[in-house]
């Protein structure tokens, strides 16, 4: 990475360069791409693609009580490639429930679903035939496509966890294995199959909980990823960075211009290691390096330039 610099704004070059290295956050209010339910069933043919809510939990419907939902969020397409993930909450509104509170996780979908065009009606518990490419319990996309395990394919250990009971706004607050997830799916977009959400006791019936869709007629209620990150650093100060200022680029500690390697070999080269030339009378500086060399060099030539200022005592 190559620099410039007047006589007077040495000072003030280092001090960018030691203010552009610090990387800063910035956040992303993300929507769900897609959200469903799996609604247990021996012939998996029920789902709810375009419905108003997913559920989790377990119904009082006796046989095929159980809910889960799954829900994805494009991430990779809402904060640039690069991005260290620092943050993540997921918030849901919980819209109906008739039974005891009840612990629900967040478990990584290790396989692409579907969100098929499949509405159910009423309250929505019961499902509705599903749609073609509709996730169901068989199904990650009806008819086609199965999942390994019945009910879906997830990590056994949860991303998180949180106590659901009345009806409310819920959120799963950032943990070390939420920023993982996000970081993943950041990384390798094409892995990102979003999260499944499953009752941590499906044993009990009468528990399930209805939350709110993507679709949900009242926007305030639909669900919302929110994400802290820190944006990549486009040139992290060593030569070679997409954002280098050397026209000819091709050393480790670039000077800029015709620069051809550690050992600056402009015309008036002094010789010494990283490329720093002595400026001609009258000119500006070229400085090469990065990091704290670079600084170090930047502040040394402005020590030597006070040098003839200083007055001599009268005799």
């Amino acid at each position: 990475m190559g620099f410039s610099c007047s006589r007077y704004g040495v000072a003030g070059l280092a001090v960018a360069l030691l203010a552009g290295r610090t990387a800063l956050s910035a956040t992303a209010t993300i929507v769900p791409s897609k959200d469903n339910t799996l609604y247990e069933s021996t012939i998996g043919n029920l789902s709810n693609g375009h419905g108003q809510n997913f559920f989790c939990g377990t119904t009082n419907s006796g046989a095929n009580a159980k809910r889960r939902g799954v829900i994805s969020f494009d991430v990779a397409a809402n904060v640039p490639a690069g991005t260290t993930i620092q943050n993540a909450n997921l918030t849901l509104h919980m819209s109906r429930t008739s039974g005891d509170a009840l612990t629900i996780s967040l478990h990584k979908c290790l396989t692409g679903w579907g969100e098929g065009d499949s509405v159910a009606t009423g309250n929505e518990g019961g499902g509705a035939p599903a749609a073609q490419g509709d996730a169901t319990w068989l199904h990650a996309f009806y008819d086609s496509s199965r999942w390994s395990d019945p009910g879906g394919d997830f990590n056994a250990s949860a991303s998180a966890s949180l106590l659901v009971a009345r009806e409310g706004f819920y959120s799963w607050l950032s943990n070390e294995s939420l920023v993982r997830d996000l970081q993943s799916w950041v990384d390798a977009p094409q892995t990102n199959h979003g999260w499944v959400l499953v009752a941590d006791d499906e044993s009990m019936p009468g528990t399930a909980k209805r939350f709110d869709t993507r679709e949900n007629v009242q926007a305030e209620f639909r669900p919302v990823l929110q994400v802290v990150f820190a944006p990549p650093v486009l040139d992290a100060g060593a030569d070679g960075g997409p954002t280098d200022a050397g026209s000819a680029d091709s050393g480790q500690n670039d000077g800029g211009g015709p620069d051809g390697g550690p050992v600056d070999a402009g015309p008036t080269d002094s010789g010494q290691p990283g490329g720093m030339e002595p400026p001609a009378p009258g000119r500006g500086c070229s400085v090469a390096g990065s990091g704290l060399q670079v600084i170090a060099a930047l502040l040394l030539v402005v020590w030597k330039r006070a040098r003839p200022f200083r007055t001599s005592r009268p005799s």
